[in-house]
């Protein structure tokens, strides 16, 4: 009630003090923050992906490696000739991007070959085998920005 009977630019000089106060508080606030963001250290460098992996199983007698490439991006294998029966191994792993794309066209003579069929795949990770029946001269094309590893062996 007192203060009812105070005259009101008694109270406004109360109040004066303790603005200017918690504006500098603001104020020194603003300025550490700016001080901590300026004299933060950069971020690390982001680690390479493992690349992914595929278990290979023992070659038996007669079998033969045809190729065995790894890579993050799109490329061809060399041409290898196989007389029959040979196994695709592959592997990818898109989890640096939460899920990606990963394609394995195969080529037969420079041509897409539509009898031996393509491996397309869109998640995180996966891996398998792939059997193919057919002889010939062969590539193969992987197109994809994910950690990935194909091996090919001729049975």
């Amino acid at each position: 009630m007192l203060d009812d009977l105070e005259p009101a630019n008694t109270r406004a000089g109360r109040r004066g003090p303790i603005l200017i106060v918690i504006f500098a508080v603001f104020v020194a606030v603003i300025i550490g923050a700016s001080i901590l963001v300026l004299n933060a250290s950069p971020p690390a460098a982001s680690q390479p992906t493992a690349m992914a992996t595929v278990v290979l199983p023992s070659l038996a007698l007669g079998q033969k490696s045809l190729f065995d490439i790894r890579g993050n991006s799109a490329t061809n294998s060399n041409k290898f000739v196989v007389a029959g029966n040979w196994d695709l191994y592959w592997a990818y792993d898109c989890t640096q991007f939460s899920q990606g794309n990963f394609t394995v066209y195969i080529y037969e003579d420079s041509r897409l070959s539509f009898e031996t069929g393509s491996v397309t795949q869109f998640g995180a990770k996966g891996s398998d085998v792939v059997h193919y029946h057919n002889g010939g001269t062969y590539y193969v094309q992987v197109i994809s920005s994910c950690a990935w590893n194909l091996k090919g062996v001729n049975l």
